[in-house]
């Protein structure tokens, strides 16, 4: 199987467009957190972000697995009550009004209820092959143990992957599950660091993979994954 992995959109729509094109020559699309931008001109608010990416992610025409990023944690301003409001002429995209208000270091993406689509918590058998979505921050990892495929948004520690222009900002507890063997996928998807040193690398056999942000000449950063 092939996927196609996408990580640090930040509503850069030409991204999403040229998913969308994309998407249909891969068996999933695997998404890394920092889905929305700082509300700008052009950006328009959280609320309009997320409504926008809801509809792009019912368009996509094969699974889609993606996990939550720093730029997804919500405002504390920004209620369930706020965000149903939204929604209220289509329910189809999200079933807002039996939720609890969502606290402060909750993402949008674990409220998401669109068929198809995987969001942080997720552990799926796609084919024999187990795929896990970790949320942001996540500290449960041993829910991921028997995963294949593991995203994650902030890749683990003193990696080439997490190594960036002003230092590293991998996450230590994360290496010292692979290190330890608590976690081994096959290949472990992450982002983050916008330019790392290197978009791969390896710690104890499981294989770290991040993109980085921003486009080559007429593509967006993106890696296929082959499993």
């Amino acid at each position: 199987m092939q996927f196609l992995h996408v990580t640090d959109i930040h509503f850069d729509k030409s991204i999403f467009n040229w998913i969308s094109k994309r998407a249909g020559d891969f068996d999933a699309v695997c998404l890394t957190g920092d889905f929305m931008s700082e509300a700008g001109e052009n950006e328009g608010s959280p609320e309009k972000q997320i409504a926008r990416m809801l509809s792009w992610l019912e368009d996509l025409p094969k699974p889609v697995f993606m996990c939550s990023g720093n730029h997804d944690v919500l405002e504390p301003d920004l209620s369930m009550g706020a965000l149903e409001a939204l929604f209220v002429e289509d329910e189809e995209y999200m079933e807002f009004s039996s939720q609890p208000e969502m606290p402060q270091e909750e993402t949008w993406l674990s409220k998401i209820g669109l068929p198809g689509v995987y969001t942080d918590g997720a552990i799926v058998d796609l084919d024999g092959v187990k795929i896990g979505c970790m949320p942001y921050q996540g500290e449960d990892h041993y829910k991921f143990q028997e995963c294949d495929v593991l995203l994650c948004h902030v890749p683990p520690a003193k990696t080439k992957v997490s190594i960036g222009q002003f230092g590293d900002y991998g996450c230590p507890k994360l290496r010292r599950s692979l290190q330890t063997g608590l976690l081994k996928p096959t290949y472990l998807l992450s982002g983050h660091i916008h330019i790392p040193v290197s978009n791969t690398d390896k710690v104890n056999g499981v294989n770290l993979v991040n993109p980085g942000w921003g486009n080559w000449s007429s593509e967006p950063r993106h890696a296929i994954i082959e499993v």
